[in-house]
């Protein structure tokens, strides 16, 4: 029977896998349209939090980042680490009052505990020049070409060159259709993010996360198993370019690929922090 990626984590002969990070996300409680506005959310300390108000933002902000802590060192995750919070709006309206403030405020308290703080902005978001001015310790850029097949290869340049001018990370993400292996625009469309990520050289010394669709990493683990172990090898950089390709009786196979890219120089971006690297286990090993 296939046994459970935790299994393989925890009974890991390198013992160095079985400690794993997580990075819990703090909700957004920022400006919004009026009839999203949350005005009665709750009290802290007999005041009735209104999130129209700034200083109740930060407030019930606060108090989330002390919950989690407390809670999860109640829990005793033996082989799970808090490795800090993160951000879940992925963009800053710095035109808007008190955004910049909440975000700095917010960064304030996580630091104040030891964490932290984690930001994935999309591209062109508002803010990601000034991210370490907002207070964030690692921002990574989303490509976004997995869900828009109007993007082309030609985004990755643009990606390398901006992670490489504001010393960000880069996103590896899971196309909504990534979940069939043999959909062209799914499996393929991720996998180019790996290609990318070797010929612009931030494989590997640059902080990297993945967007899996919710649960794309682990469909993919309990069916096919395609994805994990191509991940798996790309994270140990033994991956060689693999795409699906079509074959004369309508099913696919997987075949060597060699891809190329627009030119641009190498991403640097020497932060020491990549979030998955050496923590995927091999599937059916304990090496």
């Amino acid at each position: 029977p296939r046994r459970p990626a935790r299994y393989d984590v925890r009974h890991a002969k390198n013992r160095a896998l079985a400690h794993v990070g997580a990075v819990p996300r703090l909700y957004y409680t920022g400006q919004r349209p009026a009839s999203l506005n949350i005005s009665d959310w709750g009290t802290l300390d007999g005041q009735t939090i209104d999130f129209q108000n700034p200083t109740n933002r930060i407030a019930a902000v606060t108090w989330f980042i002390h919950e989690v802590e407390t809670a999860w060192s109640a829990a005793h995750l033996n082989n799970l680490t808090l490795a800090g919070f993160y951000w879940q709006n992925e963009s800053v309206p710095l035109q808007v009052p008190g955004e910049v403030h909440l975000v700095q405020a917010t960064a304030n308290a996580i630091h104040q505990q030891g964490q932290k703080f984690y930001w994935i902005p999309f591209y062109g978001a508002t803010g990601y020049k000034i991210w370490r001015k907002l207070g964030f310790d690692v921002a990574i850029v989303q490509p976004n070409y997995a869900f828009n097949p109007a993007i082309t290869t030609e985004r990755f340049q643009a990606v390398a060159e901006t992670a490489q001018q504001y010393g960000l990370g880069v996103e590896m993400e899971f196309p909504y259709a990534a979940a069939n292996p043999g959909a062209l625009l799914g499996t393929n469309r991720y996998l180019t993010y790996q290609d990318a990520a070797m010929a612009y050289g931030y494989a590997k010394g640059v902080p990297l996360a993945w967007y899996q669709n919710t649960q794309g990493l682990l469909t993919d683990f309990y069916g096919h198993e395609v994805l994990y172990n191509l991940i798996y090898q790309f994270l140990k950089g033994t991956y060689a370019s693999e795409a699906y390709v079509a074959n004369s009786s309508g099913s696919y196979t997987l075949q060597p690929t060699s891809p190329t890219f627009p030119a641009a120089q190498a991403v640097s971006v020497p932060l020491g922090i990549n979030s998955l690297a050496g923590v995927l286990p091999s599937k059916g090993s304990t090496n």
